[in-house]
């Protein structure tokens, strides 16, 4: 079975610069307990910010291509066993033989691990950090908080205090009726309007619409902005739909490529007046290196007429729905041996 768990204000928020935001030791010595014995799973950044050592008495499941790490499986004095796996690395076969390990497995961050495999867990345990009357939270990575309050039950609470922390410790299961993988950040509890601020593009300063409407990107180069933006946050931890809006975004792209040679350009005097930066908008919305450049590329297309701009921001396209299937097949074969049970 997988599992998650996680330290986290009542915002979400996990970390910031790298690091844990909150060092509790009473959630640690919680997580100790939870984890002893059993799997441990994690992104890049998590194995990085653990000292790039395994957690002892773990089997650790490190989700990186490009990681390598060679040691010995060490028994410790308590008879568990300390190892490490960089998945990205295995063959179906090591996969299928991590499978049979009579262990539990937990998902234990970062941001996109817990993005990516939420929708495949059947238990949260999380220890929740209470802000009280603060607004908002200091991290810049966080939990996806909604889609944990909108899929499971909470079925325990403990309130707990160090020194001026206030925070709980919380157990949640899986609804009866939210078993399958895929779901879209509902609005009931985030209080979010779903017509006109979707929680898929809300966390952010800048709305989606707003920066297309400010560079007048039109409807073609205006949807590709859209479905780069919202891919991978709509339908949280399904890389098969994100594969899917960077394809929509690329029939975009290529409708507009085909109608830009009747195009009236813009004064590039015009782009003083903008009063979002491109650099500030891809900020914002926490996209990648590739998707950042794709947006840069195609808002250049409104107001230069350079073809090259077009085709560049194609093939990085291209680039992105080629890696996006790699991780989608991998991805598939993980859940397939380690978690579908």
């Amino acid at each position: 079975m997988l599992s998650a768990i996680v330290c986290m204000d009542n915002f979400g928020g996990i970390g910031k610069n790298g690091d844990l935001l909150y060092k509790i030791p009473e959630d640690m010595k919680r997580f100790k307990e939870i984890t002893m014995g059993n799997s441990v799973i994690m992104g890049k950044k998590t194995w990085n910010s653990i000292g790039n050592k395994p957690l002892k008495s773990r089997n650790n499941i490190v989700l990186s291509n490009t990681l390598n790490y060679a040691a010995e499986p060490i028994k410790e004095d308590d008879g568990n066993v300390t190892d490490v796996h960089f998945l990205g690395n295995m063959s179906k076969n090591k996969i299928e033989l991590l499978a049979k390990m009579p262990t539990k497995f937990f998902a234990i961050g970062g941001e996109s691990i817990y993005k990516m495999l939420l929708p495949h867990c059947e238990k949260v345990y999380a220890t929740i950090v209470n802000l009280g009357d603060r607004c908002i939270s200091t991290a810049d990575v966080f939990f996806p908080i909604e889609y944990l309050l909108n899929n499971f039950d909470e079925i325990e609470s403990i309130d707990k205090t160090y020194g001026n922390l206030s925070y709980s410790f919380k157990t949640f299961v899986r609804k009866d009726n939210c078993k399958t993988v895929s779901h879209a950040y509902s609005d009931p509890v985030s209080g979010h309007n779903a017509v006109d601020n979707p929680s898929h593009y809300c966390g952010t300063k800048y709305q989606v619409i707003d920066f297309i409407e400010d560079w007048g990107l039109g409807y073609c180069l205006g949807n590709v902005v859209k479905y780069i933006c919202r891919a991978g946050k709509k339908y949280v931890g399904d890389k098969q739909k994100e594969l899917q809006d960077l394809k929509k975004a690329k029939w975009y792209l290529e409708r507009r490529l085909e109608e830009h040679k009747n195009d009236v350009w813009l004064d590039s005097d015009e782009l003083l007046k903008m009063n979002i930066s491109i650099d500030d908008f891809t900020e914002d919305q926490k996209l990648n290196y590739t998707r950042r450049k794709i947006i840069k590329n195609i808002v250049d297309c409104a107001y230069e007429e350079i073809d090259t701009k077009f085709y560049t921001a194609l093939e990085l396209l291209d680039t992105e729905i080629h890696r996006m299937e790699d991780v989608t097949a991998w991805l598939h074969l993980v859940l397939e041996h380690l978690f579908v049970l």
